[in-house]
């Protein structure tokens, strides 16, 4: 093959390669600009109640910061932003300019209709979708997904509306232009946008029913923020990681799970570290070779034992010397003379039998009779288990069972050892 041709060759594959690649992200972030409309002079609808003047401008940005602080409060992959934050007037260029500056993923322009009284109602002002059908689909999508949830407020659900340039302004491709500036500006801008009418404010009933008190404005925002995040992929927040909140690097261990301190006080102690350095996996079982391992860590031995007393115990592998320390203390032997088998799940009363090993086998005062499935605890393992719950190191489960054959998985092991380390602790005068 000439030299010539495979430079070729290669200058394509390079080409193909930039083309198709992806950048990898843990997830895409949504820019959504709010645009609480009108503002400053220009009041919007202006409405009397109850002795007070009631303006558009007003309410639409009270909705509009709402519906931003329910949307970053409750979705971690969205950035908001609004045109303005204060009663001041934008026209309508520089309102769009702001959004594509920001790169928004999609552009919501709040507003309060007006109409003599007799209408009420929500409405979605909408691009007409011959330009850019695509786009005009997104919009509208969105769009309907807000009406939906103004309505499961109570308030009537007007629909989308199309509306065209009546003095001929037109698109690229020679199409009628959209009538309304937001919405224009939106597509020429590549931008999703629409306006929507949040009731009318000159209909009393509309103003008394949805418009009257922060609460119900907040409500209105929060029915904006739904429809967005129901069609534009937001993801819900949930509970913070422990990685998050910088007490340990888990990002599997979430804040307020009943073995999160055991977890914190476990890694901080270097008691338990991770299966790799970001995840816990509290739901994995433990087996025999991780929990001696964790016994020889707590003891601070240091054994190098250069052969193995068990054939599934390869000489000079990570469990290798924890394995001999506990055979040689009488913590744990093998499941026969020869095998150990390290890999296998290790119970909850056998566990707590190793712990009552190495606490040197303290007598138990009594039996604990609370436990319905008391007698499928082995004889081996019955002054263990019972000397653990009298030292508050083992609970049962809200069924009254103490479940002693089923398998500990690494989130228990961890609640288990933080009480035993702190009883060993106290009872060593140390705490």
């Amino acid at each position: 093959m000439k030299k010539r041709t495979v430079c070729r060759i290669l200058s394509l594959i390079l080409v193909l390669t930039l083309l198709f690649a992806v950048p990898v992200a843990a997830e895409d972030e949504v820019v959504i600009v709010l645009d609480p409309g009108h503002g400053g002079m220009d009041t919007g609808a202006t409405v009397r109640y109850d002795g007070a003047e009631v303006c558009e401008s007003v309410l639409g940005l009270q909705i509009a910061k709402a519906c931003r602080d329910y949307l970053e409060e409750n979705y971690r992959n969205v950035r908001v932003y609004l045109t303005r934050e204060t009663d001041k007037r934008l026209d309508l260029e520089s309102r769009v300019a702001f959004a594509a500056d920001k790169g928004a993923d999609y552009m919501l322009s709040i507003h309060l209709n007006s109409d003599k009284g007799s209408a009420r109602g929500s409405l979605a002002l909408v691009p007409r979708g011959r330009y850019k059908p695509e786009q005009a689909a997104a919009s509208t999508r969105t769009a309907e997904a807000i009406l939906e949830e103004l309505e499961k407020l109570g308030m009537k659900n007007g629909g989308t509306m199309e509306r065209l340039s009546e003095s001929g302004d037109r698109y690229p491709d020679g199409s009628l232009a959209d009538y309304y500036g937001i919405v224009r500006g939106c597509v020429l801008n590549d931008i999703p946008g629409i306006i929507v009418e949040h009731g009318y404010l000159d209909n009393e009933s509309d103003y008394r029913s949805f418009l009257n008190t922060p609460g119900k404005l907040a409500a209105i925002g929060k029915a904006d923020a739904l429809g967005l995040a129901r069609t534009l992929g937001l993801k819900e927040r949930g509970p913070a990681t422990s990685a998050e909140l910088g007490d340990t690097p888990f990002v599997d261990i979430f804040e307020g799970v009943w073995f999160y301190d055991a977890v914190t006080y476990v890694w901080e102690q270097g008691l338990m570290y991770g299966i790799d350095d970001t995840h816990f996996e509290p739901d994995t079982f433990a087996s025999r070779a991780m929990v001696v391992t964790l016994l020889y860590r707590m003891e601070g031995a240091q054994l190098y034992p250069e052969e193995s007393s068990f054939v599934d115990v390869e000489a000079g592998n990570w469990f290798h010397a924890p394995v001999e320390w506990a055979l040689e203390n009488g913590i744990a032997a093998g499941v026969s003379e020869t095998e150990f088998a390290p890999g296998e799940n290790v119970s909850r009363e056998q566990f707590v039998a190793f712990l009552h090993r190495y606490a040197g086998r303290p007598e138990p005062t009594a039996l604990p009779d609370r436990f319905t499935d008391w007698e499928a605890v082995s004889d081996y393992a019955e002054n263990a288990l019972a000397w653990a719950v009298e030292a508050k190191i083992l609970s049962g489960y809200d069924d009254s069972t103490v479940r002693p054959l089923q398998a500990l998985n690494r989130a228990e092991l961890a609640v288990l050892v933080q009480r035993f380390h702190c009883w060993l602790l106290q009872d060593r005068g140390t705490l």
